[in-house]
């Protein structure tokens, strides 16, 4: 059909030129109106048209026109050239012909031409110049041609032919082409050229010539061949316009259809042979029959019919059969892509007399499906009074949604079955069965007779075993493994599809209702539908298809009803209950781009408020009633919350939220206020910290733009305590947009709440800052803080790089160390535990982290108290830079004495350093729970070395020396030292101190501790002493930091005038071993010497010790000694002092 398309649009341009020529020649010189033929055409096509070269008409009984260098314009979407060449044309024309049809040319000659065919993807070819008329149809009663031609003469032409099915160009030669009109009043045509570059020819006998201008009965005979193949035909065609009769045979072969397939530029579809034979005949009973046998690739196909004639379908029958290896690949042909590969087999029985049509048996095999269907429709077209059924099985559904472009995602065994059949009333009835491994879907209803089914009403139930595989399926990934039935039945109206029954699906505890109208409409317009939704858990329902943080797992029961206008869908009267609270919403949703226009109204209330919230962590609102009310407006660019209420009885919450969509970052802007009786009301505690009951309010505005927060007004107030704050904080890129100020106001802690059920002490705290940032540095200025009689006041500083820079300066005029709770009941009796049985912990040492960060911190204080301990010119100069921590001044003063520290920890070697000294004289505090006098006095001197990377090689590693002075203070027998080991050492002290369990406090004169530490091994030198008011000890003790162990051994005597019984002077003959993580009791065998069957107590002490004991023992100031020998042995062991100052230091 396209080429005979082809052939009468060129055949019309052609008479087209050549009517105008013969217009415009018949009164002059043709080459003067050669300009005004080129216009005329151009305007009638919208296409150029030039005759570069001349142009003749001789004028007579035959007309002869000669025209050379004809060049037509191609369209203007086109790739190639113009659409036609023409190097050299002659016409010769029956000039009466012109005046009585048909329009007889009897020679056209052409030489040298080319034409250039294009079929877009969609649009009119290239070809087509002009559009086609209304009446362009052929109709059946039309007689005759319009245009016949006696003799073709043509050499040299050229023809490409471009279209989207095609794999390339199809370009043909014609070397020669000849048309004679014969002897025996027969049309013989000669064809010799190429195609895609195989040879083809083409010899044809069409006639008689009074038969070809009647258009009837027009007998021919044609012998084509391509290559090496062929095809021929030969017969008798009652009327060439609209053929009913005709009688003809026709047969095809070749040697691989997929070699034609290549030369035809098209896909190819599969190998095998071309044998097809077929005929077209009347038969006696005045039918006309039509056979067709053969095989076209590896299909095969064998066809039999009759039918009135080709124009007249109302009587036929037909019976075929046919097979292949790959149903897929003819598909292909016809541009029904994807189908994936496999054999099928086709058989058809079927015949029509009338308004009756009958299938006896049509039956195909393919994609591992077999479709069985059978009908007897005594109204076709319509189904009226009739039965037919169909039944398909297989054994993979995906096969059968690839042929057919089914959506959805089943796969795996099926089975359909469809029946249609009359009841007595002559009424339709379709049933419908379908199983695939998803879901089973059942369906039965009444057909009406009507045109458009108004009437048919139709009963489904679907089930599907696992609704989560269903899910999956179709990207569903969340949904429950849980059984779902749905049910309903549609009625089909004049207007509308009316769901009723209604349409229910349930899922264990979940039910959806639905029933209303569907309009037949565009776009549904006009559709009305009521639903109902009903839950045990919104929150696992809302899970299945995203996340659900915020929802609550309350039970849901809600109805409404729904319009869709427009392109909007309008929800009215949506009344319902989630837990104890009820809802009630309206609006409107647009069904544009991002739902646009959209807007959404919400009440809720309820006696429960804290079930609404229950499910949230750390989140605690009181318990009771509220009211809810707010809108939501969703716009192209944006999501409003607006004119959110919340009422509870003691407190009130509003809101207005905007949130940005038109930005990849977060933008929103909020103006957010409370207030009411009782903050519990709204808000009874921030994670652990249970807010007490006092009046409230706040007033928040502002905006979020990505990481940049920007407060306008920030004011916030619970009973007396406030807090302000303004600016703008960058979260994002280091702060350098940032500006923001705070001023934190609370006279009262003990008044505000409870720290997990611990009290704050009764005391005000007051915080206010500057936070400011730049390109090159963030600071807080202006910190000025109190709590209670403490304040401090300073600043912070981070300059930014590669390795970020802090300096802190903070100074305070009074510090008071308390504890910011009240404190708990102190239990003593927990000992420490230790995992691995030490005490030292495995800690590394952060070096490479303190390569990541330089800091300064430089702190005063010149009062400092905590408790007993009052300290003043307090001051910390540190810096951590370049890997390394040192502590260039670290001290304070008390009374007359002084400390002075400095050290410093540094990488060193793929390990690290540790050194640390310290120097105090006169100190009059004492430690945390000894009791001080007028005349105490502490002094100590430390210089401590050592090496490693984390806490256990530093300890295992030291070397220095420890000495200790300590003068006139009392030690509470019974409470302070469980605080260190518990029982044990209070056992192990209560050993060499018989008077500490009938004394409350034992006063200590004086403790002498002298320390020498040797890689790691630590050991008095030469021994402690500890004088108290009624007993002298010295001690001889080892502790190898590096295993932890320890021995320890002591001497025990009264001071004159104390008297001690036979019993406790056993009690030296006691030390302590083990570990420092389980030191324990034991007898010190060498301690006691037998003489003359008396016990001689020498505390287990070494021959050095007991001359060091003799010394002590006769001395009358044993502290004193005792400090002189300590500081004699250790005295080349520790640092020059005063310290160096920081820039010295440097």
């Amino acid at each position: 059909m396209r080429s005979r398309r082809i052939a009468l649009w060129l055949a019309s341009g052609f008479l087209l030129l050549l009517v105008a020529a013969f217009l415009f020649l018949w009164f002059g010189n043709p080459g003067v109106f050669k300009p005004h033929l080129e216009r005329w055409v151009s305007e009638k096509t919208g296409r150029a048209l030039v005759i570069e070269g001349r142009l003749d008409v001789d004028l007579g009984r035959e007309t002869v026109v000669i025209a050379e260098g004809i060049r037509f314009e191609n369209a203007d979407w086109a790739d190639s050239g113009d659409m036609l060449e023409v190097g050299y044309l002659e016409l010769r024309i029956d000039t009466f012909s012109v005046f009585d049809a048909p329009f007889t040319i009897t020679l056209v000659r052409l030489d040298d031409v080319a034409i250039r065919l294009e079929q877009p993807d969609s649009g009119q070819p290239n070809w087509a110049v002009m559009p086609p008329s209304e009446d362009s149809a052929p109709k059946s009663d039309e007689r005759g041609l319009d245009v016949i031609v006696r003799q073709i003469d043509t050499r040299d032409l050229r023809l490409v032919f471009e279209s989207p099915e095609r794999t390339g160009p199809l370009e043909l030669t014609i070397a020669s082409l000849s048309q004679q009109h014969r002897d025996d009043d027969f049309l013989e045509l000669i064809l010799d050229g190429t195609l895609a570059e195989r040879d083809f020819d083409i010899h044809a006998v069409v006639g008689t010539w009074e038969a070809l201008l009647a258009a009837e009965n027009v007998s021919y005979d044609i012998d084509a061949q391509l290559d090496v193949f062929r095809v021929q035909s030969e017969g008798t065609i009652d009327n060439l316009v609209a053929p009913r009769r005709p009688s003809l045979t026709f047969a095809a072969s070749g040697p691989d259809i997929n070699d034609l397939l290549r030369i035809l530029q098209l896909k190819e579809g599969g190998s095998g042979v071309i044998d097809l034979t077929g005929s077209i005949g009347p038969t006696e009973n005045d039918l006309l029959r039509v056979d067709i046998e053969g095989q076209v690739g590896q299909a095969s196909v064998d066809a039999t019919g009759t039918l009135i004639d080709l124009q007249n379908f109302e009587q036929f029958s037909v019976t075929m059969q046919g097979s292949g290896p790959d149903l897929s690949r003819l598909l292909a042909l016809s541009g029904m892509e994807g189908v994936r590969e496999a054999p099928f087999t086709i058989d058809l029985d079927a015949s029509r007399d009338g308004a009756m049509l009958i299938v006896d048996r049509a039956h195909l095999e393919f994609a591992d499906a077999s479709f069985n269907l059978a009908a007897r429709l005594p109204g076709f077209p319509g189904v009226d009074a009739g039965s037919a059924s169909l039944a398909v099985t297989g054994s993979d559904f995906a096969r059968l949604r690839e042929l057919l472009r089914l959506p959805g995602a089943a796969e795996g065994p099926f089975s359909l079955g469809l029946e249609l059949d009359s009841d007595a009333n002559g009424e339709e009835i379709l049933r419908i069965e379908m199983t695939t491994v998803l879901a089973r879907l059942k369906a039965d209803g009444r057909v009406s007779a009507d045109t458009s089914y108004v009437g048919s009403e139709l009963d489904f139930t679907l089930r599907t075993d696992s609704l989560g595989r269903f899910g999956k399926a179709y990207g569903l990934e969340t949904l429950p493994d849980l059984p779902m039935t749905a049910r309903g039945s549609v009625v089909v109206e004049e207007d509308a599809v009316r769901v009723h029954g209604p349409l229910t699906a349930v899922m264990e505890n979940t039910e959806l209702r639905i029933e209303g109208l569907i309009a037949r409409a565009p776009r549904l317009e006009g559709s009305r539908l009521s639903f109902g939704f009903e839950t045990a858990d919104l929150a696992g329902i809302v899970g299945m298809f995203t996340t659900a943080p915020g929802v609550p797992p309350l039970p849901v029961d809600i109805d409404g009803n729904v319009q869709l206008r427009g392109n909007s869908l309008r929800f009215g009267e949506v009344r319902g209950t989630l837990g104890q609270s009820s809802v009630a919403a309206e609006g409107v949703l647009q069904l544009t781009q991002r739902l646009a226009g959209s807007t959404f109204r919400v009440d809720s209330s309820g006696p429960a408020f804290e079930e609404l919230l229950a499910h949230l962590p750390n989140f605690e609102v009181a318990p009771g009633v509220f009211e809810l009310s707010g809108a939501l407006e969703l716009e192209a660019d944006s999501v409003r919350l607006r004119s959110v209420e919340l009422s509870r009885p003691r407190g009130d919450v509003s809101a207005n939220v905007t949130v940005g969509l038109s930005r990849p970052e977060i933008v929103v802007d909020f103006d957010i206020g409370a207030q009411g009786r009782s903050v519990r009301s709204i808000l009874p505690s921030l994670g652990p910290f249970e807010l007490d009951d006092a009046p409230f309010s706040f007033k928040g505005r502002g905006g979020l733009r990505g990481a940049n927060l920007k407060l306008d007004r920030f004011n916030a107030k619970v009973g007396e305590a406030t807090i302000t704050a303004r600016g703008k904080l960058d979260l994002q890129r280091g702060g350098e947009t940032t500006d923001f100020r705070f001023d934190l106001q609370i006279p009262s802690l003990a008044q505000l709440g409870l720290l997990e059920n611990r009290r704050p002490r009764q005391q005000a705290l007051a915080i206010s800052a500057r936070l400011r940032g730049d390109p090159e540095e963030v600071r807080i200025d202006n910190l000025v803080a109190r709590v209670g009689e403490s304040d401090v006041r300073g600043s912070l500083k981070l300059l930014k790089g590669d390795v970020p820079d802090l300096n802190v300066e903070l100074y305070s005029d009074s510090l008071r160390i308390a504890p910011l709770l009240e404190e708990a009941d102190a239990d003593y009796d927990a000992v420490p535990e230790f995992d691995d049985g030490r005490v030292i912990p495995d800690i590394e040492v952060p070096f490479d982290a303190m390569h990541k960060m330089n800091a300064s911190v430089t702190i005063d204080v010149e009062e400092l108290r905590q408790e007993e301990l009052h300290l003043s010119a307090v001051t910390l100069r540190a810096e951590l830079r370049d890997g390394a921590l040192r502590l260039y001044d670290a001290g304070f003063q008390t009374g007359e004495g002084w400390l002075q520290a400095r050290g410093a920890l540094e990488p060193a070697d793929g390990a690290g350093s540790m050194t640390f000294s310290a120097k105090s004289e006169g100190l009059t505090f004492g430690y945390i729970g000894l009791g001080v006098g007028p005349t105490t006095r502490t002094g100590f001197d430390i210089n401590v070395a050592a090496t490693g990377t984390n806490l256990r090689a530093l300890a295992a590693s030291a070397n220095g020396a420890v000495f200790l002075d300590g003068r006139n203070f009392t030690v509470p027998n019974n409470t302070f030292l469980k605080r260190l080991y518990g029982d044990l050492l209070n056992e192990i002290l209560e050993t060499i101190n018989p008077f500490k369990t009938s004394d409350p406090e034992t006063a200590i004169s004086c403790i002498v501790l002298p320390i020498e530490i040797d890689h790691g091994k630590l050991g008095v030198n030469p021994e402690a002493l500890v004088r108290t008011d009624k007993l002298r000890i010295v001690s001889d003790a080892s502790i190898d930091l590096k295993t932890e162990k320890l021995e320890m051994s002591f001497r025990t005597t009264p001071r004159r005038g104390i008297t001690i019984s036979a019993g406790e002077l056993l009690n030296p003959f006691v030390m302590v071993v083990g570990t420092l993580a389980a030191p324990r009791l034991a007898v010190d065998a060498k301690g006691t010497l037998i003489t003359g069957g008396a016990a001689v107590a020498t505390g287990g002490l070494s021959l050095l010790a007991r001359a060091t004991w003799d010394r002590l023992v006769r001395s009358k100031t044993p502290c004193e000694t005792a400090a002189k020998q300590g500081m004699e042995a250790l005295q080349d062991r520790f640092a020059e002092f005063p310290l160096k100052t920081e820039a010295q230091a440097r």
